[in-house]
């Protein structure tokens, strides 16, 4: 009875504990991967990490075609064109479209702007960023998922008690 107790406790308070551990996980996982930009890892665990498995591999999933999207679009302009206002504005504008026509989540859409962004302006600094940003964010969601999948995954009772909340 006690273990049970115990083990529901620990189950209880995974919202807690589980993006703390991601986060340790996925910092140590970038730095041994070679990361420069180690913190994009844990960023992402916080980010994917949802209330319900299925919502963190839906979000997860997302996250990563909006990344590489970015960053694929800030690389190529920032190349092409170089760093101004008016690229700032053409990045986004294409970023977003692109999400929009690919019928992503509205976060989503915004995720691949921030990317785009991230990438114009770190990449002058440091020419891993756009790699790292699709590395880190990689290493965050495999992370996200196997705490949320295999480590104390919510149990049915508690994810139908989480659905209907909101009723």
């Amino acid at each position: 009875m006690k273990i049970h107790r115990f083990l529901d406790s620990i189950r209880q308070t995974a919202m807690i504990w589980k993006p703390s551990l991601g986060c340790a996980l996925a910092w140590a996982i970038a730095r041994f991967a070679g990361s420069n930009h180690p913190y994009l890892a844990p960023l992402t665990v916080v980010l994917c990490l949802q209330a319900t498995p299925d919502r963190s591999v839906q979000s997860s999933w997302q996250r990563m075609i909006g990344t590489v999207i970015g960053v694929a679009i800030a690389t190529v302009i920032v190349n092409g064109v170089g760093v101004s206002a008016w690229t700032v504005g053409m990045i986004v504008f294409i970023s977003i479209l692109i999400g929009k026509q690919l019928k992503l989540d509205d976060m989503i859409i915004h995720q691949v702007g921030v990317s785009a962004i991230l990438v114009l302006v770190f990449e002058n600094h440091s020419v891993s960023y756009a790699l790292d940003r699709i590395v880190d964010t990689a290493i965050g969601i495999v992370v996200a998922i196997i705490l949320d999948l295999f480590i104390f995954p919510p149990r049915k009772s508690s994810l139908n008690k989480t659905r209907h909340r909101h009723f």
